[in-house]
């Protein structure tokens, strides 16, 4: 039982913290920082644009976190339940590279849309 859970807990605990993450961005952005938050040259123009890049990037992680957590669990179980150590180790990976191809989809996601809705000096477009 304990490969079981270690298999599939290491299956979905980046979906798990991207979706705690995301809550916080969502609904309590801290202030510009160096630590914390959605950090891109983009966010950081000015205050307008760093509340609307954390409030974007938390609900699209939370939006696609969620449902990443299902399918990584499936994918967590279906490996340990029916592949050998070498192919568990080939899914974990492929688990893994989704999992980081959804992040860089949110990173674009948030990038395009301060774009759109702010110009180059981080004041909203009219």
């Amino acid at each position: 039982m304990s490969g079981l859970f270690g298999f599939v807990s290491g299956s979905v605990i980046v979906p798990v913290v991207f979706v705690i993450f995301g809550l916080i961005l969502w609904k309590a952005a801290p202030p510009i920082n160096d630590f914390f938050g959605y950090r891109s040259k983009r966010s950081r123009q000015s205050a307008l644009a760093w509340g609307f890049a954390q409030k974007t990037a938390g609900r699209l992680m939370v939006i696609i976190g969620a449902p990443m957590i299902i399918v990584s669990l499936a994918a967590g179980l279906f490996a340990e339940k029916r592949l050998d150590t070498d192919g568990k180790f080939w899914a974990l990976m492929i688990i893994i590279a989704l999992q980081t191809a959804v992040m860089g989809y949110v990173n674009y996601r948030v990038e395009c849309k301060l774009k759109a809705t702010f110009d180059e000096n981080g004041q909203p477009r009219e």
